[in-house]
């Protein structure tokens, strides 16, 4: 109590309010308003007199939605919902009916607005097999614009997390051939600071680009360039020597989107390729390769659901690798020839495998045999042994040699049992599986053989 006496109830009542939206929320509902009130002036620019933003009426609410609507707003509720804290907040009430027209214009602003634009794909085999030159495609853009775009796409990163990246975001194991990359935890962590991921060589798959190898290219040639490789400078400099715009990074994408063949625009006039493509490229990939969804979740450092909107269509271009074909289609590449190391490296791999059937199935053949016996090596030419069954549980047990007073499992036997003079007739499950191990499992054995067994046994 004394330390909250210290700081005093106003010092509490101004933290309490400035905590009441997270740090990284407060310019984005301060963005909000801003929009709000910009339409809000568009919208009665006209009129003779300009009418307060504050208070909200359902004339504004209607006005003001339609500019909303006209501009395809996809998260038009996030500026309304902003707009009606402001209006409480400034001490007026929310009535029904203003409750009522912000519901039905909001369904209005969004019915028929379609799915959020996303990015378009590369080809991954025909970017794959560009040319991969060091100077930039674009103005502004990074150079090695190829292996930026290769290297974006398998560790699946946006634009803005592959041009910030800093030369001390790579650590080399060249014994080993791999690469740890200091990766982004989350979209707001574009300065790499979150969680590191370490690629191993890949040479030799018919499909995937090394990431080890293009990596190691791409800095033994910075290493050699004019352009500084102290750990804060960028991993892909443009002309100045500085980490490349977006719009430089998104132009440089419909470059190599055009090299590979690809439309730029769509046919509603709207640009195709993004920030984003290299990432769905990524996603695409991996999930028609059959990787399963949580991995690439993990590969993205992405636990939403926009990763299952990024592979929607992958499951169906591997649906010929799932029915034993060569895979085909717009991401993946056919497999190259069967003399490949990946190639070998599976066959030798099925060839062990088959060697493994092999000995096991002779292992199950002597053990069988075994089985077969009267009684195994070790019992026979032993002294006869007193049988007795347990006359409370019927179980049959086998006395200790010079002691019919216990049994080989240890049960006290005085006056409990009578003598058995043979096993047969008697069920598997009543012979003591401590006392009497080869005959139950003989009795057991030929019970299986005996019984009919169903189709699906």
């Amino acid at each position: 109590m004394a330390a909250l006496k210290d700081l005093g109830v106003d010092a509490l009542v101004e933290s309490l309010v400035h905590d009441r939206y997270a740090i990284t929320s407060t310019a984005s509902q301060a963005s909000l308003l801003r929009t709000w009130e910009r339409f809000h002036r568009e919208a009665f620019k006209t009129s003779s007199t300009m009418p307060p933003m504050l208070p909200i009426t359902p004339a504004a609410l209607v006005v003001i939605g339609a500019l909303f609507k006209g501009g395809g707003y996809r998260s038009y509720p996030n500026y309304s919902s902003a707009a009606k804290g402001a209006h409480i907040q400034a001490g007026h009430v929310w009535t029904q009916l203003l409750h009522h027209t912000a519901a039905w214009v909001s369904r209005s602003v969004l019915r028929g607005i379609g799915p959020p634009r996303q990015s378009c794909s590369f080809v991954f085999e025909r970017l794959r097999k560009l040319p991969r030159n060091f100077s930039p495609l674009v103005t502004n853009g990074p150079h090695d614009p190829i292996r930026f775009a290769l290297l974006a796409t398998s560790c699946l990163l946006r634009e803005i997390e592959a041009s910030t990246a800093t030369t001390s975001a790579w650590t080399f194991d060249d014994d080993a051939q791999e690469l740890t990359w200091l990766l982004p935890g989350s979209k707001s962590d574009h300065r790499a600071l979150g969680v590191s991921r370490t690629w191993p060589c890949t040479c030799g798959h018919p499909v995937l680009a090394c990431v080890f190898h293009l990596a190691r290219e791409h800095r033994d040639w910075l290493d050699g360039s004019s352009y500084p490789v102290d750990p804060d400078s960028p991993l892909f400099p443009n002309a100045e020597g500085i980490a490349s715009p977006k719009a430089a990074i998104v132009l440089s994408f419909e470059a190599i989107g055009a090299a590979c063949g690809q439309p730029l625009v769509s046919a509603a006039g709207l640009r195709l390729f993004g920030g984003h493509t290299p990432r769905v490229t990524g996603a695409q990939l991996y999930a028609a390769l059959g990787l399963e969804i949580n991995k690439i979740r993990l590969l993205a450092r992405h636990s939403g659901e926009t990763i299952m909107r990024y592979v929607a269509e992958a499951p169906l271009r591997s649906l010929r690798t799932d029915l034993g074909l060569a895979p085909s289609g717009s991401i993946i590449a056919a497999p190259e020839a069967s003399t490949s190391r990946a190639t070998t490296a599976l066959a030798k791999r099925i060839n062990g495998l088959e060697a493994l059937v092999a000995t096991l199935e002779a292992r199950v053949r002597e053990h069988k045999a075994e089985f077969q016996q009267p009684a195994p090596p070790a019992l026979r030419g032993a002294p006869p042994q007193r049988w007795i069954t347990n006359i409370a549980t019927l179980t049959v047990h086998r006395t200790r040699i010079n002691d019919d007073a216990r049994t080989v499992c240890g049960w006290s036997c005085v006056g409990k049992h009578e003598d058995v003079d043979s096993l047969e007739g008697i069920p598997a499950q009543l012979i003591c599986e401590r006392c009497l191990p080869t005959e139950r499992a003989l009795l057991t054995l030929h019970a299986i053989e005996h019984d009919e067994l169903s189709g699906d046994e």
